[in-house]
């Protein structure tokens, strides 16, 4: 879920950043007025956010070089790309708990709770032990990423992407495995020894093969590969969507969206070379996919509010809020985007030039000279 210079030119990347973002913001929209959440509601909520950790596993690893990099340029671009936007977002929350709390089912305005919230440090929702979402709800995902984000910046000194990518795998299936055998939600180990980890798994392996060439070949007319990952992707959303899911995913249950999330976004890279400048608005919209992703709620929560004491209830009035307040979270995204992430980035980007150099240049070959990203 984050924009790179380096990944600008992918227009399939930005795409399904696009697509992902819109997959959520349309499930929650189905979602929220209703007590009994519709399977094929969740499945593409979840599946959205499955295709973002998959572009994110793969954005991270495609734009660290192929060889030490600086990793406080690394944790600036990073902390910098997440943090502001999700603290205002969560402050929000945090003030709405405490002026209007009512306005919330289950969010509770306790200051150990929004502390922890901020620091990406999962805990129990007060009042809810098997609930480890932070005060934001959506940012349950963040903690995943920031996770990730970490062992990658742990790994500033491995010699290769390839050598970097074998080892965050080897260090994330056991936490995969793991999963099999933990109870879910029992504890702070328990959160990490999740299957959501496959998703990034699968985007490293994509940045490793993209930056091998592999995807190159439909530049020669070979449109094989991308139709065989296409088709696999189809056959996976099939098999995604027969399934009842529960709220806590097992592998059985992730697999099979991970599948299918890391072939639309091979599909994607296959065709990069065509669908680059095709499509400006999704392309757009994947610019602001993360401002979308953790703003469209306050947009969706007020729709429906107001849609309730309006005693809205035809099919067309009730079809009417939820386009409304899809095209509303996408303008609220908009102006998040151009006011808080585009100077974040740009003070990321500053703080990436200027970090200490010395550790890297002791650890960089002479012949193999890499820029701090």
């Amino acid at each position: 879920m984050q924009t790179s210079s380096d990944t600008s030119r992918l227009g399939s990347i930005q795409i399904l950043r696009g697509v992902a973002a819109l997959l959520v913001v349309i499930a929650h929209v189905i979602e929220h007025p209703l007590t009994q959440i519709p399977n094929a509601a969740f499945v593409t909520g979840r599946f959205g956010v499955d295709i973002f950790f998959v572009i994110s596993g793969f954005v991270i690893m495609y734009v660290t070089p192929d060889g030490p990099f600086a990793p406080f340029g690394f944790a600036a671009r990073r902390i910098l790309r997440i943090v502001p936007l999700y603290w205002v977002c969560t402050v929000a929350v945090f003030a709405l708990a405490i002026v209007a709390p009512s306005a919330f089912k289950q969010t509770p305005a306790d200051w150990n709770y929004f502390l922890h919230s901020l620091a990406f440090v999962p805990m129990p929702r007060p009042g809810g032990v098997n609930d480890w979402r932070p005060l934001l709800k959506l940012g349950w995902s963040l903690q995943y990423e920031m996770f990730f984000y970490l062992l990658i910046g742990l790994l500033f000194w491995c010699r290769s992407r390839l050598q970097r990518a074998v080892i965050v795998t080897a260090l994330l299936v056991p936490l995969v495995a793991l999963s099999l055998v933990v109870e879910p939600r029992a504890d702070l180990f328990a959160h990490y020894a999740n299957v959501n980890h496959l998703g990034f798994m699968a985007g490293v392996w994509l940045a490793v093969a993209h930056r091998s060439g592999l995807f190159d070949r439909i530049r020669d007319g070979d449109l094989s590969p991308a139709a065989a990952v296409a088709t696999l992707a189809v056959a996976a959303m099939t098999v995604l969507y027969g399934d009842t899911m529960p709220e806590i995913l097992m592998i059985w249950d992730q697999v099979p969206m991970t599948i299918a999330a890391a072939a639309i976004v091979a599909t994607g890279l296959y065709v990069e070379a065509w669908s680059r400048g095709r499509n400006r608005v999704l392309e757009r919209i994947g610019d602001w996919s993360y401002s979308l992703y953790l703003t469209h709620m306050f947009v969706v929560g007020a729709a429906w509010s107001v849609a309730g004491k309006l005693h809205l209830a035809s099919p067309l009035a009730l079809a009417a809020v939820g386009i409304g307040a899809v095209a509303t979270s996408l303008a609220v995204a908009a102006v998040t985007w151009r006011l808080i992430e585009v100077p974040a980035n740009a003070l990321g980007r500053r703080f990436a030039l200027a970090g200490p150099p010395r550790l890297l240049d002791r650890l960089r070959p002479a012949e193999h000279p890499t820029a701090a990203h």
